[in-house]
């Protein structure tokens, strides 16, 4: 789930994942993230008019941030949100 990042997506492309579907287990981590995502809400605004000033992404790749380091090429699954 990217409940974090600034596009928020809990369905999938490929099975039926729906809110009204998950078990009690899944509705406890969607709640601790929305609750995290909520206290960050000031700075992911703030991150988003930067990134709309300076004309770069909020969310990127690993090899963005860092070109020469020859690992972030395979990370494909992690990435940068915001400026650190």
């Amino acid at each position: 789930m990217r409940l974090i990042s600034s596009v928020r997506r809990l369905h999938g492309s490929k099975s039926y994942r729906v809110q009204w579907a998950f078990d009690d287990e899944s509705c406890d981590v969607v709640r601790y993230f929305t609750e995290q995502k909520c206290r960050m809400m000031q700075y992911m605004y703030r991150e988003a008019a930067r990134a709309n000033e300076l004309g770069t992404p909020m969310m990127r790749a690993m090899m963005l941030e860092f070109p020469d380091d020859p690992a972030c090429d395979y990370l494909d699954r992690q990435y940068m949100l915001a400026i650190a």
